[in-house]
């Protein structure tokens, strides 16, 4: 995965390892082997294999990041039982930051949903509404920059989102699975950019790493930001 993430500019990534208050601990080698020397972080779930650690979402970018939002979802509590273990469902959310390309500045976003498969429920349920409409909100409070958001959806029902956005998004990882035979993880983005590619490539996780390149129109003429999004 780090040969790929080199090549590119901006990268989403979920389910990383991070201390409670936010460090990264692989950071500073990812950052050398890559270039992507900016980051910010969001942890949220405790971690079931490290205990000194949470699960969360973090951003990567070769451009300073500011102005970071971290959205916390409603938990909706979930439970199930798998063997001798109680699956519980964890906290998600969402992280934004702004960025630039040659003096355009752009949104940047990564986001895990909640695997509502593993507790046999419907995303679409009514219940879950709040969760749907609190990840458009968070959205949606963003300023009308563009916007590229990668995220694990853990449902292929895009449309619980979308149709709760204020703006047109559209989707660039479509009709390609990257995630035990469903379309997981994807890569939405505003009208502003235009997709020129995308591949689906398989790693060391159980999630598909996902890579589009766009083009973005600048003052001084147009940029191309890659952008990867990996769901764990």
């Amino acid at each position: 995965m780090t040969r790929a993430l080199s090549v590119i500019d901006v990268a989403a990534l979920q389910e990383v390892a991070l201390t409670p208050d936010g460090e990264f601990a692989q950071f500073a080698a990812l950052a050398r082997a890559t270039g992507l020397r900016h980051h910010v972080t969001f942890p949220m779930s405790e971690s079931v294999s490290f205990p000194d650690r949470r699960m969360g979402v973090v951003l990567l970018s070769r451009w300073p990041l500011t102005d970071a939002r971290r959205t916390l979802l409603p938990n909706p509590d979930l439970s199930a039982r798998s063997g001798s273990h109680i699956l519980r469902s964890h906290d998600k959310g969402m992280l934004a930051a702004r960025t630039a390309v040659a003096g355009r500045p752009f949104w940047l976003g990564s986001a895990h949903g909640f695997p509502f498969y593993l507790f046999d429920r419907d995303p679409s349920a009514a219940p879950f509404a709040a969760i749907w409409s609190r990840f458009a909100d968070a959205i949606n409070q963003l300023d009308d920059a563009p916007l590229l958001l990668g995220a694990d959806f853990n449902t292929e029902l895009r449309d619980l989102l979308i149709r709760r956005l204020r703006r047109i998004t559209r989707r660039s990882v479509v009709g390609t699975p990257t995630y035990r035979g469903i379309e997981s993880d994807d890569i939405i983005y505003t009208a502003e950019f235009d997709l020129r590619t995308t591949k689906v490539i398989p790693t060391f996780s159980d999630h598909d790493l996902c890579i589009s390149e766009f083009w973005l129109a600048t003052a001084s003429g147009p940029g191309r930001p890659g952008w990867a999004g990996q769901g764990r």
